[in-house]
């Protein structure tokens, strides 16, 4: 498995979770860390909820937030882990009240699931949560690879 994409303005290494490799089969859990100019721009996280099934999570640094680095990021390792992980279906939150994350999440074809309530310790009250996910195309076979 490839341990680092590259995209026209990031270097994406990935890290994987050696405490989960045995539970998902190999490889499927970890964090791709984004550099730019050899500085730490952000990480986007993977976590396997079944053989088919993974969830996506990211962070952008604050000095590097709203520059496209999220959606370049994000669009190029959802691309390689439908690829690459087999996933066939990836799932991610944002507040509702987070706007540029939800737009970050459309833009890499994700879509709209559910909304609902959950306690937010960060701000210690209630927050709407809105669930997107993507699916895989019909077309695709995980067992061909990239190629298919």
């Amino acid at each position: 498995m490839d341990l680092h994409l590259i995209t026209p303005r990031l270097f994406l290494a990935y890290v994987p979770d050696v405490d989960t490799l045995e539970w998902v089969g190999g490889g499927r859990c970890g964090v791709y860390y984004l550099s730019f100019e050899a500085q730490t721009a952000g990480a986007i996280s993977l976590t396997s909820c079944s053989r088919t099934h993974g969830e996506i999570g990211y962070k952008i640094e604050p000095e590097f937030r709203g520059l496209g680095f999220a959606t370049e990021a994000l669009g190029a390792v959802v691309e390689h882990v439908i690829a690459h992980h087999g996933f066939t279906l990836l799932v991610a939150q944002a507040r509702a009240d987070n706007v540029a994350s939800r737009r970050v999440l459309e833009k890499s074809g994700f879509t709209q699931a559910s909304a609902k309530l959950c306690w937010s310790e960060e701000y210690d009250s209630p927050v709407e949560m809105i669930s997107y996910r993507r699916v895989a195309p019909a077309h695709f076979d995980p067992c061909a690879g990239a190629d298919a």
